[in-house]
């Protein structure tokens, strides 16, 4: 009986001191905060970096002048041929103008294009040295 009594003491002995220990000396537990869901704030994120185009365009006029008109906006996706700006032709359309006169006069018969611009022929002439023929 006493050898009894004393395995009972010693196992209560066991079982008190593995209690201690865990109460006093083991690391305890602290539960994960878990964060709470706030809607009144807004969500920033600071970046830098460039933006660069996938292709580039170099785009120009085969005449120079003053653009009146933009017919897209920039972003507008467009394809090939699209009138993109209208140039000022007010200058041009006199220039065509003029030089369409000119040829009409230079077309007749005894116009300015048969008296300006003929060399005199070579080896003759008339004398005059003028290098103009009427």
């Amino acid at each position: 009986m006493r050898r009894s009594v004393l395995v009972i003491v010693l196992l209560l002995l066991a079982v008190g001191g593995y209690l201690g220990y865990t109460q006093v000396y083991a690391p305890s537990v602290m539960p994960t905060p878990t964060p709470e869901l706030v809607d009144d704030f807004e969500t920033i994120i600071w970046a830098s970096g460039e933006v660069v185009p996938a292709t580039w365009a170099s785009l120009s006029f085969p005449i120079g002048g003053q653009v009146v008109e933009l017919a897209v906006s920039e972003g507008t996706t467009v394809s090939a041929g699209t009138v993109l700006a209208r140039l000022d032709a007010t200058e041009l359309k006199d220039t065509v103008a003029s030089d369409e006169a000119a040829l009409a006069i230079g077309a007749s018969p005894g116009g300015i294009g048969h008296v300006v611009g003929r060399r005199p022929a070579r080896g003759g002439g008339s004398g005059s040295g003028s290098g103009l023929e009427s």
